[in-house]
């Protein structure tokens, strides 16, 4: 029998947190929130929604990774539901919004995008990964 065993372990995890992203601060586009380096695994992505959005055509996402930014890649806007208050987890809801992402090939970012721009609302991203190659 031969074994194909890995070496690739970790001993770390990072949480981070996002700005708050508040009222008429936040237009329509896409925002860089949080950094990630190479070798990251995002085990799991939360949105704190402190003040529901009067706009709620609001996804959470990635971008780099040497790859093509996929604006909901967390969250969809039917999943975030920005316009309701309370803490969310990404989960593999949809064919393109998963819960977890390895970023192997580059570095990256959890981004958010709003279809329209606030008139009211505040919410918070966090992010969990471990480096591993």
């Amino acid at each position: 029998m031969s074994d194909f065993f890995s070496n690739a372990a970790s001993d770390n995890f990072r949480l981070l947190k996002s700005k708050p992203m508040s009222g008429t601060a936040v237009t329509a586009g896409t925002w860089y929130l949080l950094r990630i380096p190479k070798w990251a695994f995002v085990s799991r992505v939360w949105v704190y929604v402190e003040t529901l959005c009067a706009k709620t055509d609001v996804t959470i996402g990635w971008a780099g990774n040497t790859e093509t930014a996929v604006a909901a890649g967390f969250f969809s806007a039917d999943t975030l539901k920005a316009g309701v208050v309370g803490y969310k987890e990404a989960t593999n809801d949809t064919l393109v919004s998963f819960g977890q992402k390895y970023f192997d090939k580059g570095t990256g970012a959890i981004t958010l995008t709003a279809g329209t721009t606030w008139t009211t609302g505040k919410l918070y991203v966090f992010c969990q990964y471990s480096v591993i190659r």
